[in-house]
């Protein structure tokens, strides 16, 4: 590719100071106040801005390792093990150190830090260290493939010009992604409001005349837990009932497949309690469930919540298939065991809070118009979390896109003033030439 007049192409080696990376054994320094720990974790994916909000702290050796893997100004990071290819600036004044995952790379002029951090994450620079399209394909990198990348450098103050633009840039896609950000609680809100209208009779208010009023108050019980409903009375023509009119439960004790026995493919989907519809698949036509019919399937540990069309065959512990009582529709029992707020107790069994909860009976028609309403608000809820999703996608495009044409000149126009990099290039040489040599250790004499 031609570069603009006053451009050139040169190996990052040509104006690396220094570089290193961090050594094991600091776990013996962790403190809790001290010297910030920078690791995988405080370098972003999208920008060259560390996070130093949660860092570990040390209170590292004088001298030595110490001082190897101090950061000062205008360090550059970049991950080498775990998520590899982040990159990050240093330009913090705090007293900060980097562990053995992350590579600090000091360059002999620190002017030029700004643009090299930011060609470092662009796809042209990652794809040179075998990283494409920010994947990973392979296991780490080593020093000599950071410091071999080569870097289309134009002059100083174009550079200066091209960060100054890229940040403004930056900003609005940040902008932009945190507003994307907001769009899953949003979408969790709007199926949260909808369940809530829906199990206390709201949302089909127009199916009801204005006498049934809110009259039917949910049985008093003893203090035992259970599921808890956001009110407790309900249309006149709905009615509460116990767990054993709202659900059959078809739980097969004899038919749970384990899951180092689920297999990639098969004729016969596993069903467990994870969050995916589908854990894996079988062929043993033994181990299918005997349902006919849809049933829910509800995660005694993980609290998931799954409507299941038979065949299926049932995962291992933790998995309850519960079928609808009569007069209840299987698509509303879904919904409702969506809508109760179940206690919490971590990996702990929840089915009990289940048998002990009173259950919101509408009637049919109702409840078909429930389920109906209620899917549309769902549908309308992943349609929003599947637009975020593609234009997260775009955003991520079009950063590649800015930084590609930055980076081949074409994202603002050249001044002819500007000093060429080639001088400045010539200045780092000739400054790296005039520095005095490092007096080499000499050889241990043998005894």
């Amino acid at each position: 590719m031609t570069l603009p007049n006053g451009w050139v192409r040169t190996s990052l080696d040509d104006v690396v100071g220094f570089l290193t990376s961090g050594s094991r054994g600091w776990a013996r320094y962790y403190s809790d106040t001290g010297a910030a720990f920078i690791r995988v974790q405080n370098v972003r994916r999208t920008n060259n801005i560390l996070d130093l909000a949660d860092v570990q702290y040390v209170k590292p050796p004088i001298g030595g390792e110490g001082e190897r893997t101090r950061l000062y100004h205008s360090d550059i990071l970049v991950t080498i093990t775990a998520d590899l290819g982040r990159v990050g600036l240093f330009t913090s004044e705090i007293t900060a150190y980097v562990n053995q995952h992350v590579a600090l790379v000091r360059l002999k002029n620190t002017n030029l830090a700004p643009y090299v951090a930011a060609y470092l994450i662009s796809q042209d620079a990652q794809a040179q260290m075998g990283l494409r399209d920010r994947g990973i394909t392979r296991a780490g990198l080593g020093l000599d493939d950071i410091r071999n990348v080569l870097v289309p450098l134009p002059p100083l103050a174009e550079q200066r010009r091209i960060i100054a633009k890229l940040d403004a840039l930056s900003a609005r896609l940040a902008g932009t992604r945190a507003e994307l950000d907001r769009v899953p609680v949003l979408a969790l809100n709007v199926r949260r409001s909808a369940l809530d209208h829906a199990f206390s009779g709201a949302l089909t208010q127009d199916m009801r005349t204005e006498t049934d009023r809110p009259s039917s108050l949910a049985p008093k019980c003893d203090d035992q837990e259970r599921g808890v409903w956001r009110t407790q009375a309900l249309p006149s023509s709905w009615r509460w009932v116990p767990f054993d009119e709202f659900f059959n439960d078809l739980t097969n004790s004899t038919r749970k497949l384990q899951t180092t026995d689920y297999e990639l493919e098969g004729p016969f989907p596993v069903v467990d309690q994870g969050a995916a519809e589908i854990g894996g698949y079988t062929s043993r036509e033994e181990m299918v469930h005997p349902a006919r019919e849809r049933v829910v399937i509800f995660g005694d540990h993980t609290r998931c919540v799954k409507l299941v069309e038979p065949p299926f065959v049932q995962g291992a512990d933790g998995v309850k298939v519960l079928a609808a009582a009569h007069g209840v529709s299987i698509a509303y029992s879904r919904y409702a065991l969506m809508a109760v707020d179940i206690p919490a107790k971590g990996y702990s069994r929840h089915m009990k809070f289940v048998r002990r909860t009173f259950w919101p009976v509408a009637p049919e028609d109702e409840q078909e118009q429930i389920v109906e309403r209620l899917d549309a608000a769902f549908a309308r809820a992943d349609r929003l979390e599947a637009e975020a999703a593609r234009s997260r996608a775009l955003l991520d495009r079009l950063e590649a896109a800015i930084l590609a044409r930055a980076f081949r000149g074409e994202l603002l126009p050249q001044d002819p003033d500007d000093e060429p990099a080639s001088v400045l290039l010539d200045r780092i040489r000739a400054q790296r030439d005039a520095a005095p040599a490092k007096p080499r250790k000499r050889a241990a004499k043998a005894a």
